[in-house]
């Protein structure tokens, strides 16, 4: 557009040079005094060229009129259209120098740009590594085109490490599974130069022959920081692969989907003395007996039932379960010796309901042998079996039945132990028998 502009001003500088030149020629030809005494007609005025030189002034013989003030302006003028035309001519061709150098540097650069690209894609060709840990473990790395520099190599060091394991077994928990196994590897990538590096694009790793069962549920996951966070879940045995940016420590696991949880918490009153969580089917573990002041202690209730821990499993299913001491009025069973001149032992019921108490028995002494308890001092008739305390009583008192004999105690010899057995008087005696290694 600029260009079209002076082209346009060099055509109108060209017609005014054409009038100025045609007008100072009549001029000239007027001012003449041998050309004015002529009769003859005036000279004809020859047409200009077209597109005469700006720069050249017409000649006029001697002697030549002074120029007028007229054409000095137009000459002036003349001068100046030269001038710029020359400036316009000169600023073309110097845009000219300057878009074909820009051009030129614009195709250099690309040019010097692509060489560098092909230089780095030859330096970075597609890879596979492999290093053998120290515990037998196998780690393959498989990098893509421009992942790693050529001559690169892969290092794996076994990891044994308690923070590892608790990171590890803490995302293991979390997902809800039980921890089995793990291995865990600290593995790095070295360039030809000797240095550690990182991969420039996603490789595939792929750690084999760790050892771990095949049974279980196997997973990837990436330990930093002193937390660990699952990579992948692997289902081919012993190998697990995955993908990864960035090599640090690694962890392989073998885990299995955990029963279900349940939290018990034991109360006495208000107070929680005991938590256990126990997995589906698992037994509790009865907390130490608890007491209360005049009461005696019924046993531990679930919603009001009481149960027995030595039969009693978790019912799981990841639940918080209360679990409350019951405690009742202590009722007493004293037990006297025969005449009632001694309480020779007591015993607590919290009802007043029938209790066998058959088992219970004291030292009458080496002549005497207690077989059951009576409702009345010297008594004869058993109720060891159903002793009851009385409705609106808090005890009752039973007395022993003994009768006279004889201890008699047995030396086996060096054979097996023979219990001492009690002999009523006027009463015989079955020898008991015994063996001996080596004897018959």
């Amino acid at each position: 557009m600029r260009l079209k502009g002076y082209k346009a001003k060099i055509v109108s500088i060209l017609l005014i040079l054409t009038m100025v030149f045609s007008q100072s020629t009549t001029v000239f030809a007027s001012a003449n005094p041998e050309d004015a005494a002529e009769p003859t007609a005036p000279a004809a005025i020859e047409a200009p060229a077209p597109a005469p030189a700006p720069a050249e002034k017409p000649k006029a013989e001697e002697p030549k009129a002074q120029p007028t003030d007229s054409t000095v302006d137009k000459a002036s003028k003349s001068e100046e259209a030269t001038e710029v035309t020359e400036e316009a001519k000169a600023e073309e061709n110097t845009e000219a120098k300057a878009d074909t150098e820009t051009t030129a540097a614009a195709e250099a650069e690309e040019t010097e740009a692509t060489t560098i690209e092909a230089e780095e894609e030859a330096v970075r060709p597609a890879q596979v590594l492999k290093v053998t840990a120290g515990d037998g473990a196998v780690i393959t790395v498989r990098a893509p085109d421009g992942a790693l520099e050529d001559g690169a190599s892969v290092r794996a060091k076994r990891v044994n490490s308690s923070s590892v394991e608790n990171a590890v077994e803490n995302a293991v928990e979390a997902e809800g599974h039980n921890l089995v196994g793990m291995k865990a590897y600290d593995i790095t990538i070295i360039n030809a130069d000797g240095k550690e590096v990182q991969p420039d694009k996603t490789v595939k790793v792929t750690i084999s022959n760790t050892g771990l069962g095949s049974d279980g549920e196997n997973t990837v996951y990436h330990v930093a920081g002193g937390n660990a966070k699952k990579v992948a879940d692997v289902a081919s045995g012993n190998k697990a692969t995955f993908s990864t940016p960035h090599f640090s420590i690694y962890a392989v696991t073998d885990e299995e989907v955990a029963g279900k949880l349940a939290t018990y918490e034991f109360y006495v009153g208000d107070n929680k003395v005991s938590t256990q969580i126990a997995k589906e089917g698992e037994k509790l573990v009865a907390p130490e007996v608890p007491t209360s002041e005049g009461k005696s202690f019924v046993g531990w209730t679930i919603d009001g039932e009481v149960i027995n821990l030595d039969d009693y499993t978790s019912v799981g299913n990841d639940q918080t379960i209360s679990v409350k001491a019951k405690f009742a009025d202590s009722l007493y069973v004293y037990f006297y010796n025969a005449d009632g001149s001694k309480i020779m032992k007591t015993e607590v019921v919290t009802d007043h309901k029938s209790h066998d108490f058959s088992a219970v028995t004291y030292d009458a002494g080496s002549t005497k042998k207690v077989t059951g308890f009576a409702a009345a001092p010297n008594g004869k008739k058993n109720i060891a079996d159903a002793i009851t305390v009385p409705e609106g009583e808090t005890g009752i008192n039973v007395y022993g039945i003994e009768v006279e004999g004889v201890w008699i105690s047995f030396d086996a010899d060096g054979g097996v132990a023979v219990n001492p057995e009690f002999l009523n008087a006027g009463e015989g005696i079955k020898l008991p028998t015994t063996t001996k290694n080596g004897y018959k």
